[in-house]
């Protein structure tokens, strides 16, 4: 073997090496990153539910709201899905008085 290809042969060595440690860190760090992000949350859950019994009425009606605007969001997401989903042949629109009067789809054959 020439000495480039000595050469070659080592930086390849090493980078591959390299690559497999850097990797297994990287691992590592996720893992540790995902155990601390959970004691947070369990940490934060327990929290709410302390201040919850403090507050009982107040965080019931409180989580409540959260949850109708969280349904609310999830309802306008389907609703813009099947709207943008639905292919008609024909969609006539009236509109009278600039308010939203009826909408009528005739369906394909």
């Amino acid at each position: 073997l020439s000495l480039n290809m000595k050469i070659l042969f080592c930086i390849q060595l090493f980078s591959i090496i390299f690559t497999i440690c850097a990797n297994n860190n990287a691992t590592q760090n996720k893992v540790t990153n995902q155990k601390e992000i959970q004691d947070y949350l369990q940490n934060r859950n327990n929290y709410m539910l302390v201040e919850m019994d403090a507050k009982e009425v107040k965080n019931e009606s409180i989580l409540q709201e959260m949850m109708n605007d969280e349904i609310m969001e999830h309802a306008f997401t389907v609703g813009y899905g099947l709207m943008a989903g639905i292919f008609c042949k024909k969609q006539q629109l009236f509109f009278t008085n600039k308010q939203y009067s009826t909408i009528q789809y005739s369906t394909a054959e």
